[in-house]
């Protein structure tokens, strides 16, 4: 089953719930579905009244996560569903350039003091771009009220990849829904992994793909040292050009005619949108190169890049962060 991400959106407020039984629950999530599956991956948005906030990335410290709800569980009010779920996936699509082979799964815990939602057609909008990625949306409902906007969340999920919309009355309840939560993954078929692609993006999103992913950047200077990280040479085997490009995020250089060979194999269902092969970064090659390119053949062609476990390097990276880094967001309506 595929790694996942989740992120937890707390859309209570500390006046009207009791933050003790929030942060025993999700003391007991975390630490459950962390030893499921070791390659998974959380964070928190919540509402201060200074707007909301969470955590620059998703971290593999779950007891960070935990000690950071421990010390701002009282300072919780004034939640917003419609604006914490804008900015949980527009996180989300930010996580996505950057990562391979990943779910991600937003978990809202709502309570009774959230407003009542007038802007969720600006959320469907937005789940609607993203329904080609693996996004799922689970709601849990506290308390014995019958919450108006049901239907309005209902119909969040049903554009999303899926989910449920869960009412617990009781503490027992939730910790149940929790539990659930943890040990089940759903699974559907995307165009995200590491091998080649049997998966087609719709045409109607197309374009917003395209737009999220960066293009390669020129390399200006080249020194007679500087080899093709896909072929190790100097010119390339397909087409003979000298020209370099890089990754605009880890900076690794290469012909881009040998790209092609690579986005063959890790595109995300559009031809020229891809993976960078060195640090998963989404990336776009001209759509005309790899047409051209493709209709030819790779006889000859040999590859010296080695397969790298992007959920050991993303250990790594998380590691080297140290402390998490707690986020102030402006609200975007």
């Amino acid at each position: 089953m595929p790694s996942e991400d989740t992120l937890v959106f707390l859309a209570v407020d500390s006046n009207f719930t009791s933050m003790d039984a929030i942060v025993k629950a999700m003391e007991d999530f975390f630490k459950l579905k962390s030893s499921l599956d070791p390659s998974d991956r959380f964070n928190l948005v919540f509402f201060t009244d200074k707007g909301p906030m969470y955590v620059e990335d998703f971290t593999f410290k779950w007891e960070q996560l935990l000690a950071l709800l421990k010390r701002e569980k009282e300072q919780i009010v004034n939640p917003s569903f419609e604006s914490g779920l804008f900015l949980a996936l527009t996180f989300i699509l930010d996580i996505y350039k950057l990562v391979s082979g990943k779910y991600f799964r937003i978990l809202v815990i709502k309570d009774g003091s959230v407003p009542e939602i007038t802007k969720d057609f600006l959320v469907n909008d937005l789940i609607d771009k993203v329904r080609p990625m693996p996004v799922f949306l689970d709601v849990i409902v506290l308390g014995y009220y019958d919450d108006p906007d049901n239907v309005l969340i209902q119909n969040m999920i049903n554009i999303s990849q899926g989910g449920k919309l869960l009412s617990a009355t009781t503490f027992e309840e939730f910790q149940t829904m929790l539990r659930e939560a943890a040990e089940t993954k759903l699974e559907i078929k995307v165009g995200t992994w590491d091998k080649k692609p049997d998966y087609k993006m719709d045409p109607e999103h197309k374009a917003f793909f395209e737009q999220l992913a960066a293009p390669l950047e020129p390399v200006d200077v080249i020194t007679p040292d500087m080899k093709c990280t896909v072929c190790f040479k100097p010119t390339s085997p397909i087409g003979g050009t000298d020209a370099l490009v890089r990754c605009p995020a880890c900076k690794t250089a290469f012909h881009d005619t040998c790209l092609v060979s690579w986005a063959d194999q890790s595109n995300i269902g559009i031809d020229h949108v891809f993976r960078c092969p060195i640090c998963f970064y989404l990336i776009t090659l001209p759509e005309f190169l790899v047409q051209e390119v493709s209709g030819g053949t790779y006889e000859g062609f040999e590859s010296f890049l080695q397969e790298i476990d992007q959920d050991e390097m993303l250990k790594a990276q998380d590691a080297e962060k140290g402390e998490l880094n707690l986020i102030l967001k402006e609200l975007e309506f």
